[in-house]
């Protein structure tokens, strides 16, 4: 049995009748209409959108390097200067983690171990950037390859 909204949805679809295809063509004038800004009001919309972009960023930083950083530089075992991260990591099994200096972490990123062997390392050198989505499973030992290399978003790392 369809619901009210259901029966509604379908008669706009379908323009049933004068009312619904005034709701209609109400509806899709809504979705495509794009006012137009005075010349006048460009500068403070400019201003708007610099200040709100500024404070984005800034609420953004101020959170990994008072909140994030620590917290997860307490998960490793050794970090470097400049760890640079936009999310917490997340961490599942008993991977020790090494970072070198100038490690930039940006996005989701998964860090899993299983219990096949002792003591699993995951070693990233210097000036390393790792994107959104990455997930790296470390049984043993991944080290990284050398410095200043990226992983780029939806990688899986084994």
């Amino acid at each position: 049995m369809p619901s009210a909204l259901d029966v509604f949805a379908l008669h706009l679809k379908r323009a049933d009748g004068d009312f619904y295809r005034k709701v209609r063509s109400v509806y899709q004038w809504c979705s495509l209409a794009n006012p137009s800004v005075p010349q006048v009001l460009r500068p403070i919309g400019r201003f708007i959108f610099d200040l709100r972009t500024i404070l984005i960023m800034g609420w953004k930083r101020s959170k990994s390097f008072f909140y994030l950083c620590p917290i997860f530089s307490c998960r490793c075992e050794s970090v470097g200067r400049g760890l640079q991260m936009m999310a917490m990591p997340t961490v599942c099994g008993h991977t020790r983690i090494i970072l070198g200096d100038e490690v930039q972490l940006w996005g989701n990123l998964g860090i899993s171990s299983g219990r096949f062997y002792d003591d699993p390392l995951l070693k990233i050198g210097s000036r390393v950037g790792i994107g959104h989505q990455v997930s790296i499973s470390c049984n043993r030992e991944v080290c990284d390859r050398g410095r200043r290399w990226d992983i780029g978003r939806l990688h899986d790392l084994r």
